[in-house]
């Protein structure tokens, strides 16, 4: 009988080593941008001011015809303390008649993915989204 101790996944890591997690997500295709759609969960006194900097960023970017909305707010019990959050989001529309964006749109819109993180800390919203 072979004596072995069953698999535990701690054991297969060194004591500084962390595992490490990718983003699985597929590329965009040509054309298309990185994220045609940015998502945030922010607290109830955030939702105005990130919808606003959503607005803001993509003006000072020259990106037009967006959309960006307010969902229902859901409970969030992997926040501390557990609170309600609310889902704010911006979309981007291609400008070329085949639903793909311009060379031009489309630098623009992954320059607005880069930057939101930086204009949201900027102004002090938190993504209370689950990371």
């Amino acid at each position: 009988m072979i004596n072995s101790a069953p698999y535990q996944p701690s054991a297969a890591l060194s004591a500084n080593a962390q595992p490490q997690i990718e983003e699985l997500r597929m590329p965009p295709e040509p054309g298309m941008p990185n994220r045609q759609t940015v998502r945030v969960s922010v607290a109830n006194e955030h939702v105005f001011p990130t919808a606003e900097s959503f607005h803001k960023l993509a003006d000072s970017l020259g990106i037009e015809n967006v959309s960006v909305s307010i969902g229902a707010p859901h409970f969030a019990d992997y926040v501390t303390p557990p609170k309600n959050v609310w889902p704010v989001s911006i979309h981007f529309r291609p400008d070329l008649p085949d639903e793909k964006f311009s060379p031009v749109q489309l630098e623009k819109v992954n320059r607005f993915d880069q930057q939101i993180d930086a204009e949201l800390q900027r102004n002090k919203i938190v993504d209370l989204g689950p990371q």
